[in-house]
């Protein structure tokens, strides 16, 4: 049948992978580590970098301070879960990748690779075009420009339709 399309997980299937791979949440203010990206993406022009993003490190998911409550969020902890699996799966490597290779801004195809498997979260809660719009000025905006938008429009569409062919042939 494809993906669960239309709507996140529930509050208990995400303490369940939030249990079963043993990842803990923390506010981006308790973190040293934090404040020091913080003080970086201000050099950057992102000034509100700690009030706005979520970021994993292993099976660290840091968010932001107004946050009291993670899973009131179930869309992003899911997208979050999918880099938890994917530091797992490739280790350290997988922050090398990430950040630095081929290069830290523009054509980051490493980036592109990572995030476009935690995205397709949201395009599965919400599969249609405007949600494919959305996501590509997130990339394009919020991540470096890790890739050509028509490239990422394209294999965005490309999931959609594979879906709805999953759906309609009943698999």
């Amino acid at each position: 049948m494809g993906p669960r399309l239309g709507k996140p997980l529930s509050r208990q299937e995400l303490r369940a992978q939030v249990n079963q791979h043993q990842v803990h949440f923390r506010s981006s203010h308790e973190s040293l580590f934090m404040s020091f990206a913080g003080l970086f993406m201000r050099l950057l022009g992102q000034k509100d970098f700690l009030r706005r993003v979520w970021l994993t490190l292993g099976r660290t998911i840091y968010h932001p301070s107004f946050v009291d409550d993670p899973y009131a969020y179930p869309g992003t902890v899911e997208h979050e879960l999918v880099h938890v699996r994917q530091w797992r799966k490739y280790g350290p490597l997988f922050g090398l990748a990430y950040l630095l290779l081929p290069l830290p801004l523009g054509l980051s195809w490493f980036r592109w690779y990572f995030e476009r498997e935690a995205y397709l979260v949201q395009l599965r809660i919400c599969p249609d075009e405007a949600e494919v719009e959305r996501l590509v000025e997130v990339l394009w905006r919020g991540y470096g420009y890790p890739w050509p938008r028509p490239w990422m429009r394209s294999w965005f569409r490309r999931k959609l339709l594979q879906w709805a062919d999953s759906r309609r042939l009943g698999r």
